[in-house]
């Protein structure tokens, strides 16, 4: 897991040539007046989900399998649970199609801020969107 600002996206371009690409995209593009939903940036090989929500409370701790995950916060702010697979008890298959699998157990949460990012490997289950 890495937590940083966006202004310090040029500190992790090289960790991969994807990792790159989407860190330039969330700093070229107006996040403030893009719309909700999934944008292709590079077909199913890179993506970005678009969401507007409430913040919750939850335990269902989420992992991804073949994508690496980055959540950044356009406006506002929330905390963000993470957590090592090992620590963890699986509640759901893994769904292979969404790339996902839920978990039950602790994760350390981690508060988010405006123009800051986390990315997740698929190693470090995550819990988004919590007050």
């Amino acid at each position: 897991m890495i937590k940083d600002n966006l202004d310090n996206a040029e500190k992790y371009f090289h960790l991969s040539p994807q990792i790159k690409s989407a860190l330039l995209y969330l700093k070229n593009t107006d996040l403030k007046n893009i719309e909700v939903g999934r944008h292709y940036i590079d077909g199913d090989n890179m993506y970005v989900n678009v969401d507007e929500y409430e913040t919750k409370i939850s335990d269902n701790i989420e992992a991804h399998k073949k994508y690496i995950d980055i959540q950044y916060i356009i406006s506002g702010e929330e905390k963000m649970g993470v957590s090592a697979l090992k620590n963890l008890t699986p509640i759901t298959d893994y769904d292979e199609e969404k790339d996902i699998i839920f978990y039950n157990g602790k994760a350390d949460l981690k508060l988010v801020k405006e123009n800051e990012f986390i990315i997740f490997y698929p190693e470090d289950a995550h819990l988004p969107c919590q007050m």
